[in-house]
């Protein structure tokens, strides 16, 4: 090993432990700060509920432009099990936000199996980003439980997109994709909100997948060199 190898090693590994710290102190601080009771838009997802029945129709009124009938059915079970303590979406939330980093996790330790130390890395500086403070609004009250149920559902599309579009694989990796698409659950549909849907998964499946093939004309790593797409 030269002394570059052993510096970039110890990089990877410093990255890699900030990474974690952010894990760490994201946790913490999503306990520590989480609302205990209702807070703005979580009264009037009690009111939907306290003042209508629990029908499918009901499940499936629009709130502020979006259909949201997964929430709406957790609230329906939070309720009946604790009233309106948010225990169980507070933990909904914060699994799904670690589901999002595990994800992560699996995906970059794929694409670099050999190369532990870029593996460790690029999972650092990812960690930091999907676990950065700013973050926890979508975790300590109860409404707030659409970003990362959106979020974890539309990495999940896309690794299973980026699985399926790989040589060899089966088509469960295709019916996967087509499960965890936001719009097919319907978790936050919108007229304006494209972010969630499909067209937005295809572009990221695709960018995804000339970035990490290096293969001259794709934009990603060429010849050892970061290279911005094309148009850019």
């Amino acid at each position: 090993m030269t002394p570059v190898d052993g510096k970039r090693g110890t990089l990877a590994h410093l990255q890699l432990l900030l990474g974690f710290a952010f894990v760490l102190t994201f946790v913490f601080f999503s306990v520590w700060a989480r609302f205990p009771i209702p807070y703005r838009d979580d009264w009037d997802w009690l009111g939907w509920l306290l003042t209508r029945p629990v029908t499918l129709r009901t499940l499936f009124e629009p709130h502020n432009e979006h259909l949201i009938p997964l929430p709406r059915l957790l609230v329906v079970l939070q309720y009946w099990l604790e009233g309106s303590r948010t225990h169980l979406i507070f933990a909904v939330a914060l699994a799904a936000q670690l589901v999002v980093g595990w994800i992560f996790w699996r995906e970059i330790r794929r694409r670099w199996p050999a190369d532990k130390t870029t593996a460790a890395f690029v999972f650092g500086t990812a960690a930091v980003c999907l676990f950065f403070s700013h973050q926890l609004q979508s975790i300590v009250f109860m409404a707030a439980v659409l970003f990362p149920l959106v979020q974890v559902f539309a990495v999940l599309g896309i690794a299973a997109e980026l699985n399926a579009s790989e040589p060899g694989k089966g088509p469960g990796w295709v019916i996967a994709a087509s499960l965890a698409d936001p719009e097919a659950q319907g978790i936050r549909l919108s007229t304006v909100n494209v972010s969630s849907g499909s067209a937005a998964q295809v572009a990221a499946v695709l960018a995804l997948r000339n970035a990490v093939a290096g293969e001259a004309g794709n934009f990603g790593i060429v010849a050892g060199k970061p290279t911005p797409p094309p148009a850019v």
